[in-house]
């Protein structure tokens, strides 16, 4: 019942949830069930559903449905107001995945942290009666008596107005969401919405609050920052105008680390409110070891699902009178060295952008808006209706968060639009050197699929009032000259003539095969064979390990799926479970493999997986024992290992890192010292204790992996030294956290340097190594040397082009800063 309640927008405290079940209980039944007499009185929160997801008559046409659906979901006119205090809000629902707070889980957050501002004050000259003194009062004195209070009401209003410019339409289901979690908190005594085109209407942002009580309107304002407009002086005066009504606050729905590259450039200050009192003027600070006044004004960012708002809420509720974070100041501070490095807009990185897009974007963009971007360039022109049709129809995974970086990546250019067109009617165009680029990386097999699910996209939605598109002439346009470009290519490659079953498998790996068209020529094998078949369980293997050969080359968890079920068939090919050592071994490692893919977003059932690999392992080392070779056998206490520890990081289970750490110790004892596999075997042991460790922080297991790590850097000499060298370091940092033993830190910096210094050692591991050195020198009080170490890293990170990226980096770069600030101080 309070999830139910939670999800309508309503939260109760236990005394009003008990007060509701005790009036049900002597409530008329037909009021229970909802009386046409009273429901009509009653506004209820819609389901977020739309006409086209129900037209759909497909999955995908859902999908695509709500994908089209998502950017109309309008939610009122301009300066429309919702009473929050007396009813939910009635609002269409918006059916799409997003980044923002469209999930219930969000808008519970988004709640949780907005309830510094639930404060309510006596509102106009009426009177509300007090229940509980009215009772108790009752009770006393033997007659109805009632108790009468000054009527209160919360003590804000908020308005989220949201700009209308650029690329904001793609944001339109978070917005929406927003509204309505704002109007149905019951935080705020009126909430109300509008929408305004920075460039023309910036002056009647705020046309919607005039009337409302001075000093009581919180501002918030949903802009991603792309427009031109905030990067002018026009933005200050606009957020002047806000401050005078009340407390103003971006909501920016970009990620973080894209703000830097916005017209609302963060800096980190840190704000201190006059007094307790809500909505009481606040004061800004840098944010250093001696803080310094600003001046101007400084306009709070929050994230949709940043740690900021609580603490933000705090300050403007009066619940607390400071907190940091980063705001746009007006007028802007000069830059500094370190706010450059952080917003990441250094000259060096815009050359970057330059020279190079394609490889500056791939540096920066997430896998998913990387093949985002690789199938909007099988569609040439593009704007928000294809790339939500490309979404629904390839990647329905992805989010707006996506579709953004690769919108904001430097790789497509705008196409002028006729003066007065709408924001979301804005086209963009690959130049034609980078969309071939990123065409050609994609399977020839999956670009002529996307062609085919898109058209079959168009020809399910044309003739609705929802779907807008484009239609090209035939033999004409960018679609049809992509398909030419895609047979061309088809054609310069060997496809193999028609052949019968027993030819099909005797020309395994025949060449020129695209992976994909090969990954579909084991499929048609798998298929064409009967159950009993003799030749079914080879090709299942070769089938499961081409799918483990697409996962690896895509990423996409369904190739692991597929490949799963295949080895499950191999294990069973007649329906009964049997023994078979090799099909059996390659299930287990498939399972964890997939286990550690699923990760933490499908937890259970990465956990699933873990147990049953272990299981099957354990099963392996038990039944298998005769069956298995040599080269099998090692394999097995390898995967056991390895499935033992990932089950135990994702159970929190004490028996598996048990399992892990057994299997771990036969394989070592198999391997006595001077065996070509020693050094590798014992760096496993102490790879699996070390991770026990992490679960019981029993000392035994840590001293015991130290020893192995030593084991193993002793008895090599090679690239694996340097590995080798790392883990000895870190479970002695480790250790040192517990005993504090300078000791353990100097043994530690010792290993660092001997890896930095290593023959052989990568460049990435030798940065990382002398990032690691500097912390552990400056734990054991060389200062100077801690500085030129950090130095060399950072050198060596700059020429990787990872350094605004790589977390050795990053910790290289503030520990930098802090020794900076250290001799600035002295």
């Amino acid at each position: 019942m309070i999830a139910a309640l939670e999800d309508a927008g309503l939260e109760v405290d236990p005394v009003e949830l008990a007060d509701a079940l005790w009036l049900a209980a002597y409530s008329d039944t037909t009021l229970a069930r909802g009386d046409s007499a009273v429901r009509g009185s009653i506004r209820r929160p819609v389901e977020p559903a739309t006409s086209a997801a129900a037209e759909a008559g497909s999955e995908s046409g859902t999908r695509a449905a709500e994908g089209v659906a998502a950017h109309r979901a309008v939610e009122a006119e301009a300066g429309t107001e919702a009473e929050a205090s007396s009813a939910a809000v009635v609002e269409e629902g918006v059916a799409a995945a997003s980044s923002g707070v469209s999930s219930t889980g969000s808008r519970r957050r988004l709640v949780r942290d907005l309830k510094p501002l639930r404060r309510k004050v006596p509102h106009g000259p009426g009177t509300s009666l007090d229940e509980r003194a009215t009772a108790e009062l009752s009770a006393a004195v033997g007659a109805v008596t009632p108790v009468l209070r000054p009527r209160l009401e919360p003590c804000f209003d908020v308005h989220l107005t949201a700009d209308a410019s650029g690329i904001m339409p793609l944001w339109e289901p978070e917005r929406a969401s927003l509204s309505a979690a704002l109007a149905r908190s019951g935080i705020f005594r009126r909430a109300t919405s509008s929408r305004f085109a920075p460039e023309s209407d910036a002056r009647g942002a705020w046309s919607a609050q005039r009337g409302s009580a001075a000093k009581r309107t919180v501002s918030l304002v949903f802009t991603d920052g792309t427009a031109p407009f905030w990067a002018t002086a026009d933005a200050e005066r606009f957020f002047a105008v806000a401050a005078a009504q009340g407390p103003v606050a971006v909501v920016q729905p970009l990620p973080e680390g894209m703000w830097g590259n916005t017209g609302l450039r963060p800096r980190h200050v840190r704000f201190r409110a006059a007094s307790p009192r809500p909505g009481a003027p606040v004061r800004f600070w840098s944010e250093s070891r001696r803080p310094q006044p600003i001046p101007g004004r400084a306009v709070p960012l929050l994230g949709l699902e940043g740690e900021r708002i609580g603490p933000w809420a705090g300050l403007t509720g009066g619940r607390s009178l400071e907190f940091s974070g980063p705001a746009f100041l007006s007028p802007p501070l000069p830059q500094e060295a370190g706010d450059e490095i952080r917003t990441g807009t250094t000259a060096s990185r815009r050359a970057h952008f330059l020279d190079d897009p394609l490889a500056a974007f791939a540096e920066i963009a997430s896998p998913t808006a990387q093949l985002l971007a690789c199938y909007l360039a099988v569609c040439g022109r593009i704007d928000l209706h294809v790339i939500r049709g490309v979404q629904a129809a390839a990647l329905p995974e992805s989010r707006s968060m996506h579709v953004a970086e690769v919108l904001l990546g430097g790789l497509l250019s705008v196409v002028e639009i006729d003066e007065g067109e709408a924001a979301e009617r804005t086209r963009w165009v690959y130049p034609p050197v980078i969309r071939e680029s990123l065409a050609a990386r994609l399977p020839l097999e999956l670009a002529d699929w996307l062609c085919r699910h898109v058209t079959s996209l168009v020809e399910r939605e044309a003739g609705r009032r929802s779907w807008t598109s484009a239609a090209a002439e035939p033999e004409s346009g960018v679609f049809s000259a992509i398909r030419r470009q895609i047979k061309n290519r088809q054609s310069a490659m060997r496809v193999p003539e028609p052949v019968d079953d027993q030819a099909m498998i005797e020309t395994e790996g025949v060449s020129g095969g695209d992976a994909a068209q090969e990954l579909g020529r084991h499929r048609l094998i798998v298929e064409a064979l009967a159950p009993g078949d003799p030749r079914l369980g080879p090709a299942l293997l070769d089938l499961a390990e081409a799918e483990l050969a697409g996962y690896r080359r895509s990423g996409r968890l369904e190739h692991l799926d597929e490949a799963v079920r295949a080895l499950r068939r191999a294990v069973s090919p007649d329906g009964e479970q049997q023994h078979q050592s090799e099909p059996s071994l390659r299930l287990a490692e498939a399972l964890t493999l997939r286990a550690g893919a699923r990760g933490g977003h499908e937890a259970e059932a990465a956990r699933e997986d873990a147990r049953e690999a272990i299981q099957m392992y354990r099963t392996q080392l038990t039944q298998g024992e005769g069956e298995m070779s040599e080269t099998q056998r090692a394999r097995t206490l390898t995967g056991a290992v390895q499935a033992g520890s990932l089950a135990g990081t994702l159970t929190r289970e004490r028996a598996a890192h048990d399992f892990a750490v057994r299997a771990a110790r036969t394989q070592l004892a198999q391997a006595p010292p001077g065996h070509p596999r020693f050094a590798e075997y014992s760096a496993q042991l102490a790879e699996a204790l070390g991770q026990r460790y992490s679960l019981s922080e029993a000392p035994a297991d840590l001293n015991e992996a130290l020893l192995h790590w030593q084991a193993a850097t002793q008895q090599t000499s090679g690239p694996e030294r340097v590995k080798y060298l790392l883990g000895r370091a870190s479970a002695l940092e480790r250790r040192y956290d517990v005993l504090k033993a300078l000791s353990d830190m100097t043994m530690a910096a010792t290993c660092y340097q001997e890896a930095s210094r290593a023959p052989g050692v990568g460049a990435e591991e030798q940065a990382v190594a002398l990032a690691c050195l500097a912390r552990t020198l400056l734990a054991t009080g060389r200062i100077k040397a801690a500085g030129e170490a950090a130095r060399q890293a950072l050198a060596i990170f700059e020429r990787l082009g990872v350094v605004h990226r790589h977390p050795d980096a990053l910790e290289a770069r503030a520990l930098l800063a802090g020794l900076s600030e250290q001799e600035s101080g002295h």
